[in-house]
């Protein structure tokens, strides 16, 4: 010890083997041997630059255990730049995605703004609805049928000038 100083009753299993005042700060130049625990629930609590946990596993992160005991799992990780999550994860109020959100066989998609899929898209019900914009296909469009709403029963279509589907009362075709 360096600068010792005590203030009540310094006791070692139990036994009291030093009883005087401790006043300031107490240096110890080698380990601490708490078996018995250490109460830090006064004042500010335990404050210190650095701490091991002895029971700690590399890159997982650390929760708070049923007991207020420091554990880790290895279902919550990170390696420095990625979290890595085992199982179902909950987010209340938005989440932000700065890059690539890559995601397989999901069954709904809420999107604002540019979705696109790596391979195809399926609608398989309530249909496809664009309310503003342009669809673009850069491939041919494959269809067993389509419905063009501003077309009349028994008029020929035919392509407009600038490429729309188009019919005219004067053409048309009874069979």
């Amino acid at each position: 010890f360096s600068n010792l100083e005590l203030s009540g009753t310094l006791s070692v299993g139990g036994t009291s083997i030093f009883n005087s005042p401790i006043v300031g700060v107490a240096t110890f130049s080698g380990a601490v041997d708490a078996n018995g625990g250490v109460d830090v629930s006064g004042g500010s609590g335990l404050v210190a630059s650095t701490a091991k946990i002895s029971d700690l596993t590399d890159n997982r992160v650390v929760i708070v255990g049923t007991s207020g005991e420091l554990e880790d799992t290895t279902k919550l990780t990170f390696d420095g730049s990625t979290l890595t999550v085992v199982g179902d994860a909950s987010f209340t109020g938005n989440v932000s995605v700065a890059g690539t959100l890559t995601s397989e066989e999901k069954t709904n998609i809420d999107s604002i703004g540019i979705v696109t899929a790596r391979t195809g898209v399926r609608v398989n019900s309530g249909g496809l609805v664009v309310t503003s914009g342009v669809s673009t296909f850069s491939d041919s469009v494959v269809a067993s049928s389509a419905k063009v709403s501003d077309l009349t029963s028994g008029r020929v279509v035919y392509a407009g000038t600038a490429g729309e589907l188009e019919d005219a009362s004067t053409f048309t075709f009874s069979g």
